[in-house]
């Protein structure tokens, strides 16, 4: 399965990101060394995990995940939840959700979570001869919501 997953790897786009996580890096490194910063060993270390979790991700098909898709957005609704009732306040939000040492902000897993069940629902909803233009383009139409913002912001009568 691992060779599988090797042989897919678009190489220059790998490249592209490791050049790229380099040099962040480098001008890291070169701007905190002369106040006795050591950021970029910790940076460093944050960019191995990260590669390690994109590997790891990047070796489970999709067909897996689509059969997660419920569990998945039913815990990020819980870990939402969970953050409006008991997450941390930073700068006045309560964003934060506190696990131990790890700080989650649960609105970057509900837009995965939300990608994840929509694709799920297109995949599973099925559209006698296809879909026509209008109807793709639906929910894209901003004149009801450009409505409602252009009303509220309407200039109210002088006194």
């Amino acid at each position: 399965m691992a060779g599988r997953v090797v042989k897919q790897i678009d190489r220059p786009l790998v490249l592209i990101v490791l050049a790229i996580a380099l040099l962040g890096l480098y001008n890291l490194a070169s701007a905190s060394l002369p106040l006795g910063g050591s950021l970029h060993y910790k940076q460093g270390a944050h960019i191995l995990v990260g590669a390690m979790i994109v590997a790891a991700i990047a070796s489970v098909h999709y067909r897996n995940i689509e059969g997660l898709a419920v569990p998945i957005f039913a815990t990020v609704i819980v870990l939402l939840i969970a953050t409006s009732l008991f997450g941390k306040v930073v700068n006045g939000s309560r964003r934060w959700l506190v696990l131990g040492p790890l700080n989650l902000q649960t609105s970057d897993l509900a837009k995965l979570a939300v990608i994840i069940i929509v694709a799920k629902t297109f995949h599973n909803v099925r559209w006698e001869g296809g879909l026509t233009l209008q109807e793709i383009f639906r929910p894209l139409n901003v004149s009801r919501p450009l409505i409602v913002c252009l009303l509220y912001t309407s200039p109210s009568p002088r006194d």
